[in-house]
Parts: structure tokens; C-alpha cells; sequence
């Protein structure tokens, strides 16, 4: 019988075994391999592998890895990655994400790397993709998760539609004042 060459994926260190190994997760071999190579960053393999695989997007791999992490919420990655990236202020992601995408109008995110968007507080509005909130105009008020300066209204007529006695009793009373 004749010595044949390991296949793909196994490998023999030295002269004279009898069987080839199977490489282990993270490392690969072309067939006739005395040893096996890491997979770079961005890669993995199971055992036995004859190529490492790119990291899908949303999920990354350090050198020699067997499988490819999902990114944290509030980061994301391209394919191949070797690292996730933290979303930018004004953005967030969840798990596993591509890509971050804008906090939605009425909704912030201050900070980097943040997986979800607060809300803007009552007397506050933003448009999409914020950073921060803004206050309403003197004299104008909303609810919470206000979306635009526009959702900032007077805050008699805004009392009007929701508390008939507190508009009898606060805005008639600014009234009198400014005669």
C-alpha cells in the first residue's frame, strides 16, 4: 500500500503516522498539510474545516475563532468583521445588527454604542436621527415624545382639551393678568 496525502482539512505533523487529525474549530488545511492555520479575524470553521467562512453581517470573529458573535446592541459590522462598531449618538441598533439606524422623531440617543432610543421628556420634542431634545417655546408645552416644534402648543388650549377646570382656573387667570 502506498502513503497518501491528508485530505483537506486533516493534517500529520510528522513522518509515519498512521491516520491524519482533523484540524480543530478556527484552523483549516489544504490537503498534504503538516499542520493547520489559524482563520484570520472575520472568519471561522468548525473541525475538520478546508476553509474558513466570513462572518455574515452583524457578527464578528478574532483570529482563530470556530464560530462568528453577534455584535451587543448599540454596535454593528459589516461582513468579514473583526471588531463591531459602536452606533453613533442620534442612532442605535439591537442585537446582531448591519447597521444602526436614526432614533425615530421624538426619541434621542446621547451617547455612542446606545441599543435603543429614549424618549423625549414632556416640554421637550426632536426630529429623527436626535441627539438630544429641545424645549418648547415659552408659552407651549407637549406630551411626551414629541416629535416636532410643532407638537409644542399653547398650553391653554392644549388644557382645553384635557382638563376644562384646570383651563378655567389657569389660562382665565393669565387672561385677567395681561389686561
Amino acid at each position: 500500500s502506498e502513503c497518501t496525502d491528508c485530505e483537506a482539512g486533516k493534517f500529520a505533523t510528522e513522518a509515519g503516522l498512521p491516520s491524519c487529525d482533523s484540524c480543530a474549530g478556527g484552523k483549516y488545511s489544504s490537503a498534504g498539510a503538516r499542520n493547520c492555520s489559524a482563520c484570520a479575524a472575520g472568519k471561522a470553521s468548525s473541525s475538520g474545516a478546508s476553509a474558513c467562512t466570513d462572518c455574515e453581517t452583524g457578527k464578528y470573529s478574532e483570529d482563530g475563532s470556530s464560530t462568528c458573535t453577534k455584535c451587543d446592541g448599540g454596535r454593528w459590522s459589516n461582513v468579514s468583521a473583526a471588531a463591531c462598531v459602536d452606533c453613533v449618538a442620534g442612532k442605535a441598533s439591537g442585537s446582531g445588527a448591519s447597521e444602526c439606524t436614526d432614533c425615530e422623531a421624538g426619541k434621542f440617543a446621547t451617547e455612542a454604542g446606545l441599543p435603543s432610543c429614549d424618549s423625549c421628556a414632556g416640554g421637550k420634542y426632536s426630529s429623527a436621527g436626535a441627539r438630544n431634545c429641545s424645549a418648547c417655546a415659552a408659552g407651549t408645552a407637549s406630551g411626551t415624545g414629541a416629535s416636532a416644534w410643532t407638537s409644542c402648543t399653547s398650553r391653554c388650549t392644549k388644557m382645553v382639551l384635557f382638563a376644562t377646570f384646570y383651563y378655567f382656573r389657569t389660562c382665565r387667570s393669565e387672561k385677567k393678568k395681561k389686561k
